[in-house]
């Protein structure tokens, strides 16, 4: 009586619950299949229209179609088959230039926008954006707001507003058919569900449902499913009664397996990873690590096919062992090959189920995977900060609306700040607190906005204490997804150095051929400076290069004067000549020396003197009649402080050879060099010749030599030049070297 009752219940539920969600299946499928193609027909459409909208400014961008084609929107209708409502051609300041309606000319074009066509950006550079919408009445629109541009440069957009009536006609009874055929199919499925169960299946499908509902709570100790007939249900229930037999005996193992998986996903690093798995293989095959052997990567990558993870856990043909291989911790270029097996050397019974094996090889992969990964982006994050952080240039990132969102210590240090944060809190408006003409910012924003980018765009910057300074600007704009301007990116260079040489080089007197070559170099300079900052090496191998072609530019004017000498006969122009020769002579040793030099920013003094004034000896006094004795310490000075101590001791040394031994007399010509201890520099240069005058004073002397030279000591260094007579002349130069500005950063 109970199990008769037990079967009607069963009899009348179980169909209807089968039915029920065979059709609700099928309701699945139809609505994501019916939304997929609906989707596809109603986007095949919206692609047809919007390819339409383009059209126009593809052709007026090409020169097909003028501007003012788009006054006619009814010979526009015709040529896209639209019904067009409007057309605006919008100059590049949002104010409309041309439209199908007079009094909207000169207007702002986002004051004739619908609402929801607001969304559109306020200007697209590349590629055209669309709106689409449905107003009050129930009408529904087409927008679209594409780019004008002839070649590179950029005129505007074109913005066009179609009503698209016939198109949501074309959807709705697209819809309208499918929902149609949809229902009359699932109406014939639901008959024959119901005779295809209650005949073959209802039976069967109760004892199925039944033990399944008992899985479902974890109850696996049920009874085998009495199959039937065989047929594909029968063979169905057999593999039910399998797949229990299985889930029966495995489930203990897969709950140990899902336990060791949260173990490896808690390892931090490659050791604790290795440590946890040698001890869950051999607890879970129970088994023994008996042989831990260390092989090259190169070797592994020939007994693994997946080489890149390099881990990997295997069992012999036999089932006798288990083989782990992984990279070792700390090292890797190598790995390690762990071997398991069992103590009394018999096969290991869980080694022939792949799917242990492959399942702890998979949590062994993402493990590795997931640990090389946070490596990678600590690794990632910390060269970025470093590069962010140590670069020499100034770094910014700022709003559109002129405020700073991220500046690096070079450009803090650059602008007198203490720190980054202290400058980013600090200016509140870039306009009137960076910019020393607070329109610069305007004019440069109007040109990244039209050419995209500006490259090395001199401008003059404010420091937190107000004073101005020259610097070289690059930027660039960051876009989002829709194409709108989110923020500005680029670099600062401090060109104030580079100015200063320039007035410099502005304000020499030198010969026509001089200055062309002074010229020359600066231009090449300049045009070197931004590739030396690319890396330490090209640094120094174009300093040297630099050096190299000073000293040979001055060598061939040296050149060009003694070719100049031969054709003058006039003994005193031939001696201004060759002291100009002696001049430059001395300016092209600082270079070669400066080119021999390790540091590439100073020279030794000592060294320099020494070989300047033998050199001159020797180009002024054919014989041997005047020798040159020195007593000098090591003494680093830089180029600046070199070239005119080099030029005043050249003064001194030739007024001493045209004056100091007359009527071929011999002598000598002492130089001695020391370094007080309060870091002063002392030169003292003597002749053993006839001496000056008793009445003589340095001040008032009126050889063009020696004002030259004091005004290089005093003027240039800062120094003090002092002559006594004794046994012939002694010029003494006293000068502390001033504090060098860091002109080139080689670390």
């Amino acid at each position: 009586m109970q199990q008769g009752l037990h079967n009607i219940s069963i009899g009348q539920s179980i169909p209807f619950k089968i039915s029920f969600v065979t059709l609700l299946l099928e309701c699945a499928f139809f609505i994501m299949y019916g939304w997929y193609n609906v989707h596809t027909f109603n986007q095949q459409l919206n692609q047809d229209v919007e390819r339409a909208l383009s059209i126009p400014g593809l052709l007026m961008s090409q020169g097909v179609l003028d501007f003012t084609f788009a006054s006619n929107i009814s010979t526009l209708g015709q040529l896209l088959q639209l019904d067009i409502q409007s057309v605006f051609i919008i100059k590049p300041d949002g104010t409309i230039q041309y439209s199908s309606s007079p009094q909207s000319l000169k207007k702002s074009y986002r004051t004739q926008l619908q609402q929801k066509e607001k969304k559109l950006p306020f200007q697209t550079f590349k590629g055209v954006s669309y709106a689409q919408y449905t107003d009050a009445n129930g009408n529904h629109f087409y927008s679209s707001l594409a780019p004008l541009t002839r070649g590179d440069i950029f005129y505007g957009n074109i913005f066009i507003r179609t009503k698209v009536e016939e198109l949501q006609r074309k959807k709705n009874l697209h819809l309208t058919r499918y929902i149609f055929a949809a229902f009359m199919t699932m109406f014939f499925t639901v008959i024959v569900l119901g005779i295809f169960i209650y005949e073959l299946m209802i039976p069967r499908m109760e004892q199925a449902v039944e033990t399944l509902s008992k899985i479902s709570k974890h109850r696996f100790n049920v009874r085998p499913i009495t199959p039937g007939v065989r047929d594909q249900l029968g063979v169905f229930l057999d593999q039910i009664n399998t797949i229990l037999s299985a889930v029966a005996e495995h489930n203990h193992d897969l709950r140990n397996l899902n336990i060791a998986g949260e173990q490896l996903a808690d390892a931090e690093n490659k050791q604790q990873l290795y440590t946890t798995a040698t001890n869950i293989i051999c607890r879970f095959f129970n088994v023994q690590q008996s042989e831990t052997d260390q092989r090259i990567e190169s070797q592994a990558l020939n007994l693994f096919s997946d080489g890149d993870d390099m881990i990997a856990l295997t069992a012999s043909d036999d089932k006798t062992r288990l083989f782990l291989s992984m990279p070792i911790p700390e090292e890797p270029n190598e790995f390690l090959w762990i071997k398991f097996s069992r103590e009394d050397g018999k096969p290991i019974a869980k080694a022939s189920n792949k799917l242990y094996i492959e399942h702890l090889s998979r949590i062994l992969k993402s493990a590795i995977h997931r640990i090389n990964s946070f490596d990678d982006i600590a690794r990632a994050e910390e060269r970025y900060r470093e590069l962010f952080s140590s670069a020499a240039e100034g770094i910014f990132r700022t709003t559109t609306e002129g405020r700073f969102e991220a500046v690096n210590p070079a450009l803090a240090s650059m602008t007198g700040y203490d720190s980054p944060e202290e400058m980013i809190t600090s200016i509140k408006d870039i306009s009137t607190q960076y910019y020393a003409d607070s329109k610069d910012r305007s004019r440069i924003f109007n040109e990244i906005l039209q050419y995209g980018k500006i490259v090395d765009r001199e401008t003059f910057l404010r420091r937190k204490d107000g004073t101005i300074f020259p610097a070289a600007l690059s930027s660039h704009y960051v876009t989002n997804e829709q194409g709108g301007i989110i923020a500005l990116e680029g670099r600062v260079i401090n060109i104030e150095e580079r100015k200063l040489r320039e007035r410099e080089e502005q304000n020499r007197k030198a010969a026509e051929a001089v200055s062309r070559v002074q010229l020359e170099l600066v231009s090449k300079l300049e045009d070197n400076e931004r590739i030396l900052q690319r890396s330490l090496k090209e640094k120094e191998i174009l300093l040297r290069e630099i050096y190299h072609r000073t000293k040979n530019n001055m060598l061939v004017i040296i050149s060009m004067l003694k070719l100049q000498m031969r054709k003058v006969s006039d003994p005193h122009m031939h001696t201004i000549f060759q002291e100009t020769e002696n001049r430059i002579r001395a300016m092209s040793l600082v270079h070669e020396k400066l080119y021999q030099s390790d540091s590439l920013v100073e020279i030794d003094l000592a060294n320099y003197l020494v070989e300047m004034v033998t050199a001159l000896v020797a180009t002024m006094v054919v014989d041997d009649r005047i020798t040159v004795e020195t007593e000098t310490v090591p003494v680093p000075i830089s180029i600046d402080h070199a070239v005119p101590l080099g030029l005043a001791v050249n003064e001194i040394v030739t007024n001493s050879l045209k004056h100091a031994f007359p009527n071929d007399r011999q002598g000598v010509i002492s130089l001695y060099l020391c370094v007080t201890e309060d870091n002063m520099i002392e030169l003292h240069i003597k002749d053993s010749g006839v001496g000056v005058p008793a009445h003589f004073i340095l001040e008032k002397s009126t050889s063009f030599g020696l004002q030259m030279a004091q005004n290089l000591i005093i003027k240039q260094l800062g120094g003090s030049m002092s002559v006594q007579t004794n046994q012939g002349t002694e010029i003494t130069i006293c000068f502390v070297e001033p504090e060098r500005r860091q002109r080139i950063n080689l670390q």
